[in-house]
C-alpha cells in the first residue's frame, strides 16, 4: 500500500486498491460466488414485486465460505487481508463475515446507510472490502460514499429492512458532504471504513 493511498483512505474513508486481485482470480471467484448464491436462492421464485423493500435492493447471501469451499480462499485471501490491515494501520484483522450482494434488473437503489450499525460489534475500527467482480459503472450502479463521514461520530442504525428508512443524508453530521460515486474496473477492489 502506498503512503498516499493509506493517507487518502484515512481522510476520505474509502480507497480503490489497484490490482488487489488478478483478472483470473476475479473470474474464478466471481463464478464461484455466483454459483453459491444461485444454489442458496434456488427455492426463491418470487418476483421482484413480491419481495420486501430491502430484498428489492439486492439479493444477499452471507457466509458462503461455510458451505461453499470454492469461496473460502476469497474470504481469507492474504492480499485482501494485508490491504485491510495496512489501511487500518494494524498488525492483523478479524473477519466478521462475507456477504454477496447481487442486484436484480429493475431493482431499487440501496438506501444511504453506514455499514457498522448493522454489525453487533463494538469495535469501530472496521473495513468493508467491496469486490465488484464485473466492475461497477455509473450506469450499472456505482457505490457512492460521503468523504470523511467515517469521522463524523455518527453511528446511526437506519432500518433499510422494513418500511421507510430514515433519511441519513438529511442529518446534520454529513451536511455539506457531496457523495462521490466510484467507478471500478473489474481488476480492482474497493475497501471502505465500516
Amino acid at each position: 500500500m502506498s503512503a498516499d493511498l493509506t493517507e487518502s483512505f484515512r481522510a476520505r474513508g474509502f480507497a480503490v486498491v489497484p490490482d488487489l486481485l488478478t483478472a483470473s482470480e476475479l473470474d474464478r471467484f466471481g463464478a464461484a460466488v455466483t454459483r453459491a448464491v444461485r444454489e442458496r436462492k434456488r427455492a426463491d421464485r418470487r418476483s421482484l414485486a413480491e419481495k420486501s423493500r430491502y430484498e428489492q435492493s439486492f439479493i444477499q447471501c452471507q457466509n458462503l465460505w461455510e458451505d461453499h469451499p470454492e469461496v473460502r480462499p476469497l474470504n481469507f485471501h492474504p492480499r485482501v487481508a494485508q490491504a485491510a490491515a495496512e489501511l487500518l494501520g494494524v498488525e492483523r484483522i478479524r473477519l466478521w463475515h462475507d456477504q454477496a450482494l447481487y442486484k436484480e434488473p429493475g431493482g431499487r437503489e440501496t438506501d444511504a446507510h453506514q455499514d457498522h450499525p448493522y454489525w453487533p460489534i463494538e469495535e469501530p475500527l472496521t473495513v468493508t472490502a467491496w469486490i465488484p467482480f464485473e466492475g461497477s459503472t455509473l450506469e450499472s450502479g456505482a457505490v457512492g460514499y460521503l468523504p470523511g463521514s467515517h469521522r463524523s461520530g455518527l453511528r446511526e442504525f437506519v432500518n433499510i429492512f422494513r418500511g421507510q428508512p430514515d433519511d441519513l443524508l438529511s442529518r446534520p453530521e454529513p451536511a455539506g458532504a457531496e457523495p462521490v460515486f466510484v467507478e471500478v474496473r473489474p481488476a480492482r477492489s474497493h475497501i471502505t471504513t465500516g
